[in-house]
């Protein structure tokens, strides 16, 4: 982890080597809240604005994505920085992956801009 840290130019301190174990070691969707609650029972605590430093900070360097979702209130921080989709479980209470070619976006009617990225969030349940 120290490596992958120093590779992206940030200092492998142990707050942030603790963080990266935690949310890059297999692929999750969370909130900085859930990383706060999961630190509160360290031995050695991390505060809430080390916590939001630390994944903002991954987030500038590429190994994380974050976004916004208004219909969830709450920025989501993702472990896969692919380009992909969201389908939010309502019933599972559960941000799931969904790969761009499942899903057709026409942009065809924005003349006179270029698109360089497009961010979907659908919300729904298993019939």
């Amino acid at each position: 982890m120290n490596q992958l840290l120093e590779k992206r130019g940030l200092r492998a301190t142990p707050h942030r080597v603790r963080i990266a174990q935690k949310v890059l070691q297999e692929h999750c969707h969370f909130t900085a809240e859930d990383i706060c609650g999961w630190a509160g029972g360290l031995k050695k605590r991390l505060s809430r604005a080390t916590v939001y430093n630390i994944l903002n900070e991954f987030v500038a360097v590429g190994l994380l994505k974050s976004f916004y979702s208004s219909a969830l209130g709450k920025t989501i921080y993702d472990s896969n920085t692919e380009n992909h989709f969201h389908l939010y479980d309502t019933d599972k209470d559960q941000i799931l992956d969904v790969d761009p070619s499942l899903v057709t976006v026409n942009t065809s009617g924005l003349k006179g801009y270029r698109i360089d990225q497009i961010e979907i969030l659908m919300k729904g349940r298993r019939r």
